[in-house]
């Protein structure tokens, strides 16, 4: 495109160029009147003022596109290092299937994070699951009643609730 634009610009000063040649060979000749001979000289400057400002127009719109590129491009690149900042710091916390997480629907993960915060769980790492399945069964066990002592107590309370109402009533 700017290839394209410099030829036509160099074009039209080509023809203006001409335009003032020819008009100063007619009033060389004497074959002009001075108003006509003005009049040319008017519509040649005004001709001249038009191209300068669109020029000028055209230069502040190429900078100011170079100046979005640029801008955009910062925020890319921060986003990109913000992005690998976050799978740096999962991977450092275990959490191996970021990708898989990722492919998740936003809705359905903000819900998910909802949910858990509501109940005060968490699910854990992958890492640490991985982890804790490498320990030998016992310890693995124990690890995992651990870490799930609130849920397993609210099961056991729940499971309470559901065994009193199955009891028949006594008189």
């Amino acid at each position: 495109m700017y290839k394209e634009t410099n030829r036509v610009a160099i074009d039209f000063e080509r023809a203006v160029k001409q335009l003032q040649q020819d008009l100063q060979y007619q009033a060389d000749k004497n074959t002009l009147s001075t108003a006509f001979f003005d009049k040319q000289n008017r519509i040649i400057k005004s001709l001249v003022i038009y191209y300068q400002e669109t020029q000028s127009t055209l230069t502040r719109l190429e900078k100011g596109l170079q100046d979005q590129r640029k801008s955009e491009y910062l925020l890319a690149k921060k986003y990109n290092d913000h992005t690998y900042k976050l799978e740096a710091v999962c991977f450092i916390h275990g959490i191996y299937d970021l990708r898989s997480w990722l492919g998740t629907p936003t809705d359905v993960l903000v819900d998910r994070a909802k949910e858990l915060m509501k109940d005060n769980e968490l699910i854990l790492p992958t890492g640490l699951v991985n982890k804790i399945e490498a320990l030998p069964d016992h310890l693995g066990k124990t690890v995992m009643d651990i870490l799930q002592k609130e849920v397993n107590k609210k099961i056991t309370d729940l499971l309470a609730k559901v065994n009193l109402r199955k009891k028949p009533k006594l008189f």
